[in-house]
């Protein structure tokens, strides 16, 4: 059974995800985060500031929003009041992918020079650099359990790497 709800966004999407509880719509649209109710398409929440980019994740409980950009940066945005959480540095190029363990406790980022790093989610501390290679991140994706974190480069390869 297919049931169409169109919406209309008057601006060009970058990204879209939905929340893990199917209940929230998040779209990059240039340097803003839309937040979307997925049953009506209404307008929930705006996040300014965001840099221009493609990369988005929702945390597993549905409570924050994580975002990577060309400004080198993951920004992590409190999806109840809309509070900036936290922003951390540490890439030499833009983001072109992010991720959230499923716990919530870890944030996952890779960037356009191939290079994948682990944030510790409270405190922003950069817990290492999993992966680096000399290709564009496409995606960085944690297993249901939190313990893998898959890989994918714009050349074909994905690795698979274990999360402490």
């Amino acid at each position: 059974l297919l049931i169409f709800r169109p919406i209309v966004i008057d601006f060009p999407i970058d990204s879209i995800r939905i929340s893990p509880d199917d209940a929230l719509l998040a779209l990059r649209l240039g340097d803003k985060i839309q937040i979307r109710s997925l049953f009506d398409g209404g307008e929930i929440k705006t996040f300014e500031g965001a840099s221009a980019g493609a990369s988005l994740a929702f945390s597993s409980d549905s409570l924050f929003v994580v975002a990577g950009g060309a400004n080198r940066k993951v920004s992590i945005w409190q999806l109840s009041d809309g509070a900036l959480i936290s922003s951390y540095e540490g890439h030499g190029s833009g983001i072109s992918a992010v991720g959230v363990r499923p716990d919530g406790g870890v944030v996952a980022s890779g960037d356009n020079r191939g290079n994948v790093h682990l944030w510790a989610t409270a405190t922003g501390k950069q817990l290492g650099t999993v992966a680096e290679s000399e290709a564009f991140v496409q995606f960085v994706i944690f297993s249901s359990t939190g313990d893998q974190l898959a890989v994918g480069w714009n050349v074909g390869q994905i690795l698979f790497f274990d999360v402490e």
